[in-house]
This record gives structure tokens, C-alpha cells and sequence, in this order.
């Protein structure tokens, strides 16, 4: 036990000092020689803790996401079924998304690759204030690990609850992952072609389209 202790105390050393040089130089610049150099740890070392760079660069862009996490109770809180929280969700995903573009590549740009693996599960072990949310509703999302299972959460909710057929819910997600991802890569590349309300009213119109074409009628 302590060993263990030893080892996430460590470890979040090394994603503390990932955080730093992110906030201060970008994503894009961080190496594993800049981390090691910051914890004052040799190199080798970090490799004991991550399997590789990207293994602590989506351990450390996952604390950037606070603000989002947090905001989730806000967020639905006035949603009376599932259907409308998943609306809310993804509305408010998309919200944070426009904020930090690059963070959120980072952690879900390729989750088109259903083992892609974001470490949430792992994060969330050693930084358990994070998951300050206290809804069920939503909770059980967030420590998936990937954006198909964070989705299928909220989907499988809005089957049980008849707006989807279970059968549609895996193509309902590929059509969002879709559409998030051209719209995350259109924003990378041109920062300044939307406003973030303009980002989140493009979204709304899209995704409806999609919940629109599936949803069962009464």
C-alpha cells in the first residue's frame, strides 16, 4: 500500500509538471525530456510510470477538462429525460471543445477507433477531485474510457427511456463522431471562423439532424 501511494504521488508529479509546461508552452511542445527536467527526475524514469509520451499526454490533458466536468450538474439541470440530456451534454461537450481545441484532440480525436483508450479510468484514480459531479445521471459517463462509451452511456439511456431503438445506437455515435470531429479539425484549422456560440449553434443543428432521423415516434 505504501509503495502504491509512493508510485500515484509520482506519478502525479510527472503530470503536474506536463501541466505546467502545456499552460505555458502548448500541448504541441511538450516532450518527456521537458517533464523530467521540471520533476527533476532523469528521463528514463517517466518511462517506469507511461507507457510512452502520449500516455502522459492524455493523462495531463484530461486536467485541463475541469470546467466541463464540473459544469454537468449546471447543465442538465433542468432536462426532464434522457433525450434532453444527452442534447445538453453534447451541447455543453462542444461548448468546452471551442475553449480548448487542442486539449480536447487530444483526448478524444481519435476515439473514431472504438479501443482507442483515453486513461480516464486511470486519471480519475489519482486525481479523484475531478469527478466533482454529482448527478448519476451523467456521473457514469465520465469514467468511461473512450468517447463511444462515454455516448453509448447517454444513448443506452435514451432507448431505455423508448426515444431510440437499440439497435440504431452504434450508428447514431458514428454519425456524431463524425460530425464532432470535422467540426473540432474545421476549428483547429481556422480558430477564427466561428464564435463559440456560433460553434455550439452549428452543433445543435447537426446533432438534431441526427437525433431527429432516429428518434421513435409516439
Amino acid at each position: 500500500m505504501k509503495k502504491k501511494r509512493q508510485r500515484e504521488r509520482t506519478t502525479r508529479i510527472f503530470i503536474e509538471s506536463a501541466a505546467e509546461i502545456i499552460r505555458t508552452e502548448g500541448i504541441e511542445a511538450l516532450t518527456i525530456r521537458k517533464v523530467a527536467d521540471i520533476a527533476a527526475y532523469n528521463s528514463a524514469t517517466l518511462y517506469n510510470y507511461f507507457n510512452n509520451l502520449e500516455h502522459l499526454k492524455s493523462l495531463t490533458a484530461l486536467t485541463f477538462i475541469a470546467d466541463y466536468t464540473n459544469s454537468l450538474d449546471e447543465c442538465i439541470k433542468d432536462c426532464k429525460n434522457a433525450y434532453e440530456i444527452n442534447e445538453a451534454v453534447w451541447l455543453n461537450f462542444y461548448r468546452h471543445t471551442f475553449r480548448l481545441p487542442k486539449i480536447y484532440h487530444s483526448i478524444f480525436g481519435n476515439s473514431v477507433d472504438k479501443s482507442h483508450n483515453t486513461y480516464i479510468n486511470e486519471f480519475y484514480t489519482l486525481f479523484p477531485e475531478h469527478l466533482a459531479v454529482t448527478s448519476e445521471k451523467v456521473k457514469g459517463m465520465l469514467v468511461e474510457n473512450n468517447l463511444l462509451d462515454r455516448t453509448m452511456f447517454l444513448l443506452n439511456e435514451c432507448a431505455k427511456e423508448g426515444f431510440f431503438d437499440a439497435e440504431d445506437l452504434e450508428e447514431i455515435y458514428e454519425l456524431l463522431f463524425f460530425i464532432y470531429q470535422g467540426m473540432l479539425n474545421r476549428l483547429l484549422t481556422c480558430e477564427i471562423c466561428f464564435t463559440e456560440d456560433e460553434f455550439v449553434e452549428k452543433a445543435r443543428v447537426y446533432n438534431n439532424k441526427i437525433f431527429m432521423g432516429y428518434k421513435k415516434t409516439t
